[in-house]
């Protein structure tokens, strides 16, 4: 099961996803958990913070959770020849049943801009994050 969902605070959108897997002896298959975000133009991934810029377009993903997470950026099928590349957010533990992920999303037109502080806090079910000055509050 995948719930997904997006909420936009002013110039961010933060993108929170929860999945469950079945038990791998119900399966005849590996299912990975695994969340994704393909980029156009030139990326740089620095940590948790991957960024993109497209003409004078910049958009910044901050992945928040899973806390353990293994980030990388990949080539896109054909990327040898477009340049195109794609954020891979997994794990660092794969037989993991239930998993969050957490992204912000942030959009800016200004050359040089750098994405505003971010930050998190989890309480039981309820996470708050807080992006600039914005704060909104997920609830499970």
């Amino acid at each position: 099961m995948r719930k997904t969902f997006a909420i936009t605070v002013s110039t961010a959108v933060l993108v929170a996803a929860s999945t469950a897997a079945r038990a791998a002896q119900e399966l005849p298959f590996k299912v990975e958990q695994n969340w994704w975000l393909h980029l156009c133009g030139k990326a740089d991934l620095q940590g948790r913070l991957a960024r993109t810029v497209q003409g004078e377009g910049t958009l910044f993903c901050r992945t928040l959770l899973p806390a353990d997470a293994r980030i990388e950026l990949r080539a896109d099928a054909g990327g040898h020849k477009s340049g195109r590349k794609s954020l891979l957010v997994r794990p660092a533990d794969d037989s993991q049943r239930k998993l969050d992920y957490l992204h912000i999303l942030y959009a800016c037109d200004t050359p040089g801009a750098a994405m505003p502080k971010t930050s998190f806090k989890r309480d039981g079910a309820r996470i708050t994050v807080t992006v600039g000055a914005l704060t909104h509050t997920f609830e499970d």
